[in-house]
């Protein structure tokens, strides 16, 4: 009996044994491991940029014992600490802005903006956020960006100035460069054409109806692709020395609306048969995209006078003599000498001696 207690004892006292030096290992691989971890971190502590001491301050080294090639190194090293302090703090004002909008989104804020604007205030709201806290020369647009801008500068450019204020919208150069990269050759411009056929499919038939003015400008701008000659579009070229420009422009009756829909570049003036030529060929343009030309304006030009005669006395043979205003019964379409125009010329013919007779 006693010999199997002592048996027993010994053997608890084994086991004992055994445990005290599993546990002995065990914690002996634990501080291994943390001082391999502790190494780990201590190994990279000299990124760390929120320390107060430099990286020679840790090495116990100073700027004087550099060699040339390690103070290389060295402003190297402090242009990366430079540039990750700035990410890291750029880093943590995203993660707040993405924490607002997450709790902005869960509170279901923007279920209004995607369910009841339209695209264009959806686009403006977008690149209000989208620049608010950017400097002017680090603002982005986009195309829809510039041309809703585009088309508020064009309505009033003062109103636009006042609206920069207080909105973040393009610069008045970025519009105007915008403007320089659009080609328009001298003829009727088929993008011009194919644009407005779209919205006429949408206008009431009513609304189609408009009228057509065509006026003679002196001062104007050539473009890189004119070289200063006469220009007719599709009556093609001459070598007379351009100082005019003939324009085309409709307008809407009903709506303050108008749009230039063609130009040519011409010396002094252009003959008779041409002008009636090309007012067909516009006039027969617009009402292939659905618009009603109801009347063409100009002023009592003899130019005009001679085409507007050729064009009545082409639709009505038998009937002579010239009126201020004309009808045509088959399109109703009326040529109008536009009155105001009279005045000028008479005020012209008052003022200058070599138009007197």
């Amino acid at each position: 009996m006693e010999e199997h207690l002592q048996d027993n004892s010994s053997h608890s006292q084994s086991s004992e044994v055994i445990n005290n030096s599993d546990s002995t290992i065990s914690n002996s691989s634990c501080l291994e491991n943390h001082n391999e971890t502790s190494f780990n971190v201590n190994k990279f502590a000299f990124l760390d940029n929120q320390g107060r001491d430099g990286i020679l301050t840790k090495i116990g080294c100073s700027s004087k014992d550099l060699t040339p090639r390690k103070e290389l190194m060295y402003k190297a090293h402090r242009n990366i600490q430079s540039r990750l302090c700035r990410l890291s703090k750029t880093l943590e004002k995203e993660k707040g802005k993405m924490k607002t909008l997450q709790k902005l989104y869960d509170a279901g804020k923007f279920e209004f903006i995607t369910e009841n604007l339209n695209e264009v205030t959806k686009a403006f709201i977008n690149s209000q956020l989208r620049n608010v806290s950017c400097q002017p020369t680090a603002r982005r647009w986009t195309d829809e960006d510039k041309a809703f801008a585009l088309s508020l500068y064009k309505r009033s450019p003062r109103l636009y100035k006042y609206l920069q204020v207080h909105f973040q919208l393009p610069s008045s150069r970025t519009l105007k460069a915008i403007l320089a990269k659009i080609q328009f050759d001298t003829g009727i411009n088929p993008g011009i054409l194919e644009h407005l056929k779209n919205h006429v499919s949408k206008m009431k038939h009513a609304d189609r109806y408009c009228l057509m003015r065509c006026r003679f400008v002196k001062d104007f701008i050539m473009n890189e692709l004119n070289s200063g000659y006469e220009d007719m579009g599709s009556l093609g070229r001459t070598n007379k020395a351009v100082n005019h420009a003939l324009v085309f422009m409709i307008r809407r009756l009903r709506l303050q609306w108008k749009q230039v829909i063609a130009y040519y570049f011409t010396a002094n003036t252009v003959s008779a048969n041409n002008l009636k030529f090309l007012i067909e060929e516009i006039i027969s343009q617009l009402q292939n995209i659905g618009l009603t030309v109801v009347a063409t304006v100009c002023d009592q030009g003899t130019t005009n006078v001679s085409a507007l005669n050729q064009l009545y006395a082409k639709q009505h043979p038998r009937q002579e003599g010239r009126q201020h205003v004309r009808r045509a019964q088959k399109n109703h379409q009326t040529h109008v000498r536009n009155g105001s125009e009279f005045w000028k010329i008479a005020r012209n013919r008052q003022f200058d001696p070599k138009n007197r007779d």
